[in-house]
């Protein structure tokens, strides 16, 4: 018979899984908890630029999250064709006459309304950010995501792109619609809009555009109410706006040239093209001053 076998030493079940269990669950208990780091939180002033600068970081451009910007520019396309079509056409006597420059006065009344209500606005913009000493800020910044912060600063400019829009479609069946004005409207229609879909410094682009509407009112205060004072002021003033406007786009040009913009500096050239037409009216303006305006007053007066 085969010999017995001694019973080997008595062995436990393997306690390698606790073991490891235990340690990891030992390891747990003997862990310290980190201390907590606070940081401390910013000043309620640097908190709201921090907030508005990730408002600015969120918007590409003005269309961005406003749900009621369409809205906004039906609104003020529609006003204005009903009021150029319905309330000027039908209070301004014989406003549908052409006078001998081939213009109608229910041209020079929507225009000089136009740009006197925007000249307001743009003023009263810059009285606000004066006073509150951030106009630096105002002008460098770009479409915030809040619709509600830069409501005057969107009315002036779908109401720009507005004015020249329903131009092109209520009166250019006047002979004085020559190719300047089609190239001046269809050119401002085009870099106002460009201003609207690009991250462009929101203060800089509407004092650009309030500044020659400015200067433009003197153009219509002529035609409606010529003299000796509004010729000589029309050329006063409609100079002094095209020197402002050009120097806020000049730069604006060279801040994008040193890359401080969203776009590249070339992006301003339809720009520059609309500026050069407007220095071509003034040539023509100050040419007239210096010869005293005879000629237009007397076809002012022949209308």
């Amino acid at each position: 018979s085969p010999p017995a076998r001694h019973p080997g030493p008595l062995r436990s079940p393997s306690l390698g899984p606790l073991r490891s269990r235990c340690s990891f669950l030992d390891s747990v208990a003997v862990r310290k908890p980190r201390p907590l780091t606070r940081h401390p939180s910013p000043p309620p002033a640097e908190q709201a630029n921090e907030e508005t600068m990730a408002d600015v970081a969120g918007s590409d451009n003005i269309w961005s999250g406003h749900d009621l910007l369409a809205k906004d520019t039906a609104l003020v396309f529609g006003w204005y064709l009903f009021c150029k079509l319905a309330v000027i056409r039908n209070v301004v006597k014989d406003g549908t006459k052409p006078d001998k420059r081939g213009w109608g006065s229910e041209t020079y009344w929507a225009a000089a309304t136009h740009q006197a209500i925007t000249a307001v606005v743009w003023i009263s913009l810059l009285v606000e950010h004066g006073v509150a000493g951030d106009l630096s800020s105002w002008a460098q910044n770009t479409w915030l995501a809040d619709t509600a912060l830069q409501g005057r600063e969107r009315f002036i400019m779908l109401s720009n792109i507005a004015e020249v829009v329903t131009d092109c479609m209520v009166y250019q069946h006047y002979k004085g619609f020559g190719l300047s004005f089609w190239w001046h409207h269809v050119s401002t229609a085009l870099c106002t809009a460009a201003f609207l879909v690009c991250k462009a410094p929101v203060g800089y682009t509407v004092s650009y555009g309030s500044s020659m509407e400015v200067g433009g009112l003197s153009l219509n205060a002529v035609s409606l109410f010529p003299s000796p004072f509004t010729f000589k002021l029309r050329a006063v003033m409609y100079s002094a706006s095209r020197l402002c406007a050009t120097f806020l786009l000049g730069l604006v040009t060279y801040e994008a040239y040193l890359g401080r913009m969203s776009f590249e500096w070339w992006a301003m050239t339809p720009a520059w093209a609309l500026m050069a037409v407007n220095w071509m009216w003034i040539s023509q303006i100050i040419a007239s001053a210096l010869k005293g305006g005879k000629k237009e007053q007397s076809k002012a007066k022949g209308a």
